[in-house]
């Protein structure tokens, strides 16, 4: 091994005479060093005449300059080689890889483990081994090629030492942490652990002390999965069943009808006009709901049109040049016609997963996600299993769920190229720039991002699970047979929970005004498409005007079909001054239309 002691027990003597230095000695020992371990001369600075005092350094030849006395060259080599990676410190696999390739020949990283034989420049698949819980827990059963001497039912003490109480320590204190221990079995242990890649070596920036240990945010996992329970049922409020999607596809469709959508060159996006015009027709999510799925109007626009071209139901205009426009496919204007039930039961098909297929599911994510067949095929699978342990009778906290997933493991932190592509895709925090690396913290959380994405692009907006907020304010959810069936897992055969356009409470006012008076997203969902919205959640949501009758008369709706709708949700009877405007706006607009 390169750049670690030869000799340990010496390295605890060297230690305890660096003990004794001041912290602005050991950083002049450290920093100011220029080539051919010299030192610039500063006559009269404290820290100098220390250094000087103490042993560290000597007069040279060279009257600007003091030298390294030389029986403490080794030991600066070795200093000036653990200031470079902080690990100890908000450590990222960059550093670590940094530090494997520093410290390890290729033949002794080619043999830490069997499968890394032949991959001993492979320094983040390295990274990743040995910065694992599971490299943690089988550190000293594992069989090794590497010649080795150690003690190992110390370094098993020590092991466990740092992994259930303090994951490091300063080196110099490990015989007062191990009082019972001989020093010569105590650093053998240490030889063992570092040499094997399971201890390793840093130094704390704030005092320059080294520090030996495990990799930290391995050992907090491996703390955490004792304490970190699976989650349990609670109670929820404010209930929330409903497939939005199919009702954002169809609103986009009969503005679709009206006009093509027209597409931005550069990148195939809507333009801004169009958006804001499509956003007012969405039915409304409650702020909680929005808040957990990050799902805003922007968004859910760009998921419906996502889902319109994925479903054939819009197409790109033939005849266009450049980005051509968005025009209604083949299917579309039947399908648009049909109930919401049967909508819904068409578009299931296209995403769900089958025996032997891996759900189009993610064909639903933000694009930078889609990372390929492979990253798929590698990440479907880790879904299915933590979707899996959804209960479908009783709700659960998200929270709760994605800290539970998180601690029993992420595709991301296990396989490097996941972790990589996720890098590069979602993060500049916590990641190392230009590496494509990041820390195993931060790719937890982009675990439980990834989750709470998945989970209301893919399954709650297709009415896969019902939602609800918890007394704490915290959202839950759980699973129906439509979200097993799309992630192609067996389903228990229960009931669906009624979508929540059942039992909608409105007035139509003479004014031409409706007022919600409680939420309903399947019927808010319908009047956004001929009326014009005013507000959202309760209260008056919506006007009807001439402009947006006719509207809805060009897009395909006929005035029995919108009177339909206003019958079916009002607890009162329409007044017929609204009846018979309406049937006035639409009469020739729906001749025209047909």
């Amino acid at each position: 091994m390169r750049l670690f002691p030869n000799d340990w027990q010496e390295f605890l003597d060297e230690l305890a005479a660096w003990g004794e230095l001041s912290i602005p000695a050991r950083k002049a020992f450290l920093d100011a060093t220029a080539p051919g371990l010299s030192v610039e001369a500063a006559h009269g600075d404290p820290a100098m005449a220390e250094l000087c005092d103490i042993g560290f350094l000597e007069e040279s030849e060279n009257p600007d300059h003091f030298d390294v006395v030389e029986r403490w060259v080794s030991f600066h080599q070795i200093m000036k080689s653990l200031e470079k990676y902080p690990l100890f410190e908000s450590p990222g696999l960059a550093a670590l890889c940094s530090y494997l390739s520093e410290h390890f020949t290729p033949p002794e990283r080619s043999q830490l483990h069997e499968s890394l034989a032949l991959l001993p420049n492979d320094l983040a698949r390295i990274a990743g081994f040995v910065s694992s819980v599971e490299w943690l827990q089988g550190a000293f059963t594992r069989k090794v090629r590497l010649s080795e001497v150690g003690d190992l039912d110390t370094a098993r003490a020590l092991l466990s030492f740092f992994t259930e109480q303090r994951d490091r320590v300063p080196f110099r204190d490990m015989e007062e942490y191990f009082p019972d221990v001989r020093r010569e079995p105590l650093c053998d242990a240490i030889r063992l652990g570092v040499q094997r890649a399971v201890f390793f070596l840093g130094l704390r920036r704030t005092d320059l002390e080294p520090l030996i240990g495990v990799w930290p945010a391995a050992a907090r996992r491996l703390r955490r999965l004792s304490v970190v329970l699976a989650p349990e049922p609670v109670s929820v409020s404010q209930l929330f069943h409903h497939p939005f999607l199919i009702e954002d596809m169809t609103s986009l469709l009969a503005a679709a009808r009206i006009d093509p959508i027209p597409l931005r060159r550069g990148d195939e996006r809507p333009f801004t006009r169009f958006v804001e015009e499509a956003a007012t027709a969405l039915l409304t999510l409650p702020d909680w709901l929005e808040g957990l799925t990050g799902l805003a109007l922007e968004a859910r626009i760009d998921l419906a049109l996502q889902a319109l071209r994925l479903t054939g139901l819009l197409v790109q205009e033939e005849n266009g040049t450049g980005a051509s426009p968005l025009v209604p496919g083949q299917q579309a204007v039947e399908w648009m016609r049909r109930p919401l039930s049967e909508r819904r039961a068409l578009v299931l098909p296209v995403f769900a997963g089958t025996h032997g297929r891996t759900p189009r599911l993610f064909d639903l994510m933000e694009e930078e996600w889609t990372s390929g067949d492979a990253a798929r095929e590698e990440i479907m699978p880790w879904v299915e299993q933590a979707f899996s342990s959804v209960p479908v009778t009783s709700f659960i906290r998200f929270t709760d769920f994605a800290e539970y997933q998180a601690a029993i493991g992420s595709p991301l932190a296990s396989s490097s190229g996941l972790a990589g592509a996720a890098t590069n895709m979602r993060t500049g925090e916590g990641g190392a720039a230009g590496t494509g690396l990041a820390t195993e913290e931060a790719l937890e959380e982009l675990w439980k991002s990834f989750l709470g994405i998945f989970l209301g692009r893919c399954i709650l907006s297709l009415g896969g699970a019902e939602a609800g907020v918890t007394q704490d304010g915290r959202p839950g959810f759980r699973m129906t047979d439509t979200g097993r069936l799309l992630l192609g897992m067996p389903r228990d055969g229960l009931p669906e929970p009624d979508d929540d356009d059942a039992g909608a409470e409105l007035i139509v006012q003479p004014n031409y005004e409706v007022v919600f008076l409680s939420p309903s997203p399947g019927a808010e969902a319908e009047l956004g498409r001929f009326c014009e919205r005013v507000g959202r959640e309760v209260g008056v949501l919506f006007r009807i005007t001439r402009q947006s009758v006719q509207r809805a008369a060009a897009a395909g709706l006929d005035a029995e079909r919108v009177l339909a709708t206003l019958k079916a949700g009002s607890k009162s009877p329409v007044p017929p001054n609204v009846m018979h405007e309406i049937r006035g706006w639409m009469g020739p607009s729906t001749m025209e239309a047909e």
